[in-house]
């Protein structure tokens, strides 16, 4: 199961970074189903699910009627298979067993910041561009993203692709599936694609202070805003 998501990950961003060859779709507008217009809040606030019913307050307008495509399956270029075929379970097993062995990853804890260097020293090792990236919460709270690139070869597109996750847990737990498991997962992407160039820039990023708040990728993202980096698109993998 592990390998199965780590390989749609994997496919996911190659299609997002023109490594897919796609034969011919034949799209069939045949579905049909109701749309209704959902104003504001889409997610319920905490304590309105009950059961499996999401319970949304907010006003719906009379509903209209929307075609939705049934598309024919694509067919990947022989470099995807080849690269997901390299992925094994001792890969992901690795990764996350090293991450746990720091225990409890408490942001701005000695544990938390030895994890970072690991994080850091393996995307180091795969040959990728790498940083640390130092966030300082009003001296309230501090720590390091890790960001590891993978650049494009098309100079002309500045479209920027992530995957990321966070490395840190809350207190008294190693974090193993919140998020060592996504974190396993984006550093076992970066492993498999880092012998390969995509069409576009492709980054792969690991945040402390999620727990707190979403503290890191608030300052990675205010970050990349300030920077005018143009995030096409961005996987942020927590808890599989």
């Amino acid at each position: 199961m592990r390998k199965k998501i780590i390989a749609v990950l994997i496919a996911i961003i190659f299609f997002g970074t023109g490594f897919l060859s796609v034969s011919a779709v034949e799209i069939n507008l045949t579905k049909k189903i109701n749309f209704y217009n959902l104003n504001e809040r889409l997610v319920p606030i905490p304590g309105d699910m009950k059961g499996d019913q999401l319970q949304f307050d907010t006003g719906i307008e009379s509903p209209r009627e929307i075609y939705i495509p049934n598309v024919e399956p694509i067919c990947v270029d022989d470099i995807i298979v080849s690269i997901i075929e390299k992925l094994d379970e001792e890969l992901i097993l690795e990764y996350l067993e090293n991450l746990t062995f720091f225990g409890p990853r408490v942001t701005d804890t000695d544990a938390c910041e030895k994890s970072g260097e690991y994080i850091y020293n393996e995307f180091r090792d795969m040959g990728l561009d790498t940083r640390f990236q130092y966030w300082d919460n009003d001296n309230d709270l501090h720590g390091y993203n890790i960001e590891a690139t993978i650049n494009g070869y098309d100079s002309s597109n500045n479209e920027v692709y992530i995957i990321c996750a966070h490395y840190d847990s809350v207190k008294g737990s190693p974090g193993a599936d919140d998020d060592g498991s996504g974190v396993a997962a984006v550093m076992a992407a970066a492993k498999l694609m880092s012998n390969y160039i995509c069409k576009n820039t492709v980054k792969f990023v690991a945040f402390s202070g999620e727990e707190q708040g979403l503290v890191g990728s608030f300052y990675y993202v205010d970050e990349a805003l300030n920077n005018n980096t143009n995030i096409a698109g961005g996987l942020n993998v927590d808890m599989i």
